[in-house]
């Protein structure tokens, strides 16, 4: 009787299989360094567009997010200040900065209404006239669901902004050198980073 010789990779596995049956199965493939995206809360639920005020009721926290734009990671510099790539909601991710001590910040309790009065002043809004949008600053709304009931950007550096809903004053497209600085003044007094 003749016999064949097994390839001693095929031994190694029969052998690792018999010593770990009792362990988690032994992958002998290669393994594959993925990027990862880390994610929030993916559930989003906006009212209609065309409201008079940004969406107030029900909200429970608000989340500050403070990212790299475009310029950042275009410049090729991107691996001294890029960090983690968070998708803060579907279809929108950004990278955060690695050099920025508190990229995420929870906002509750009074913070939010203070917020909410500067967002939802007619007189903070004026016609945007600056075509750089380059926002690194974004503010997601939460209801006591954890859904996200309302979304607004902004660009310090142009003062363009845009929010979802879009609600009636936020149609204008930008804020007013006033209201940039009293929203840049809030962010600051609550440890937000403003770039």
């Amino acid at each position: 009787m003749h016999t064949k010789k097994l390839p001693l990779s095929l031994l190694l596995v029969l052998f690792l299989c018999c010593k770990t049956s009792t362990r988690q199965p032994v992958s002998l493939a290669p393994a594959v360094k993925q990027d990862t995206i880390s994610a929030e809360s993916q559930k989003v639920s906006f009212g209609k567009n065309g409201a008079y005020l940004f969406p107030v009721s029900n909200i429970t926290k608000v989340i500050s997010y403070s990212f790299l734009d475009v310029h950042d990671y275009e410049m090729g510099s991107d691996s001294l200040i890029k960090g983690q790539l968070l998708q803060i909601m579907p279809n929108y991710d950004q990278y955060l900065r690695k050099d920025d001590p508190h990229p995420k910040v929870i906002l509750t309790g009074a913070k939010i209404p203070a917020l909410l009065s500067i967002l939802n002043d007619p007189k903070s809004y004026k016609n945007a006239t600056a075509f750089c949008y380059s926002p690194r600053n974004c503010f997601c709304f939460y209801n006591n669901r954890n859904e996200i009931v309302g979304f607004y950007e902004v660009c310090f550096e142009c003062t363009r902004m845009e929010s979802r809903p879009v609600f009636k004053a936020s149609r204008k497209g930008g804020l007013t050198d006033k209201a940039a600085d009293r929203l840049k003044k809030f962010c600051i007094a609550a440890g937000i980073t403003v770039r």
